[in-house]
């Protein structure tokens, strides 16, 4: 089931993709939805709220709730993250002070290591939903796993031999290098492949850590629905992962690929085009979001409301309707 959430007096209701509205209650502020499971604010409270049984599957009592899988919430609290099952049962250890999406089974996440009464400092390490340790808090940053691997930055300390830094490169979910901290930056991989930066060069590496794709002029960015979006004389367009620009730049903005369509930007107004780079929603719209399922968010004079992949808005109604 698809939930979205619409405004409705002077809070926000929910509704499917065909506009059936699911409820009655109104509440103060949504998250993102995961098969029907959607964050809901309650005052200043969160929950996780079942479209399908029209009731809290997590009671409203939390600082900050986010879906990060189909079946993991992380919660924050006062001491912290941490991380529930879609029923509220409690997963993994915790509290940290952060924490990334879990994968496979296993998440960075961040403590805070004292080092005197005023000086402290943050350290991630990788764990698992059941509890254990795999990799002990000691790198500067860790992002999310993907494709079984996590790009970390090093402590300068642990690697005095670099002179330069920081320095990226990428581990295992036990903590084994893979692709040795050799970048000044790098990102998650996406279709087998990963963007990192060394002497202010952008280049696509490979799981091995050969590089595939050399980005030359302008700038990239990862790769999602196989595009990625780059960058020249700034304009935006997309390349393919053999790194042939296959959408020549030629807009004013572009998000992402989802869902097979892409927002698109110019003359100041927003549509969207397909991974051939045709138009395929005119450009009307001043704000517009990813496709997320069939609907797109999207706003216009002042009001936002979703439409369907043809353009057409999509319009909360009642039940039998």
């Amino acid at each position: 089931m698809h939930v979205y959430p619409f405004s409705r007096d002077g809070g926000v209701s929910l509704m499917d993709q065909h506009g059936t509205v699911l409820t009655d209650a109104v509440f103060d502020a949504a998250g993102r939805a995961v098969d029907g499971f959607i964050p809901l604010r309650a005052g200043s409270r969160w929950g996780l709220w079942s479209s399908r049984d029209s009731t809290w599957s997590i009671a409203a009592e939390y600082d900050g709730l986010d879906l990060v899988s189909d079946t993991v919430v992380s919660v924050r609290t006062r001491e912290g993250f941490m991380l529930l099952s879609r029923s509220g049962r409690p997963l993994g250890a915790g509290p940290f002070h952060d924490l990334r999406d879990p994968s496979e089974g296993v998440f960075p996440a961040a403590v805070i290591q004292d080092q005197g009464p005023v000086d402290e400092r943050v350290r991630w390490g990788v764990f698992t939903i059941s509890g254990d340790t795999l990799v002990p808090p000691a790198f500067e940053n860790i992002l999310a796993f993907s494709d079984g691997l996590a790009a970390v930055r090093v402590d300068r300390r642990l690697l005095r031999f670099i002179k330069r830094s920081p320095r990226w490169g990428y581990i295992s979910p036990g903590g084994e290098w893979r692709i040795p901290p050799e970048f000044d930056s790098a990102r998650s991989f996406s279709d087998g492949l990963a963007l990192v930066s060394s002497g202010g060069r952008q280049v696509f590496i490979d799981e091995t850590g050969s590089p595939r794709i050399t980005v030359g002029q302008g700038l990239a960015y990862g790769f999602s629905e196989g595009r990625a979006r780059i960058v020249r004389n700034g304009l935006w367009g997309w390349m393919d992962t053999d790194g042939h620009a296959v959408i020549e730049p030629a807009w004013e903005g572009a998000l992402d690929f989802s869902e097979g369509l892409a927002a698109v930007r110019r003359g100041g107004t927003w549509g969207y085009v397909d991974a051939q780079g045709r138009i395929v929603i005119p450009m009307r719209f001043d704000a517009a979001a990813p496709f997320r399922g069939p609907l797109a968010e999207v706003a216009l004079d002042g009001r936002r409301f979703f439409i369907d992949r043809t353009g057409r808005e999509v319009l909360p109604r009642s039940a039998g309707r």
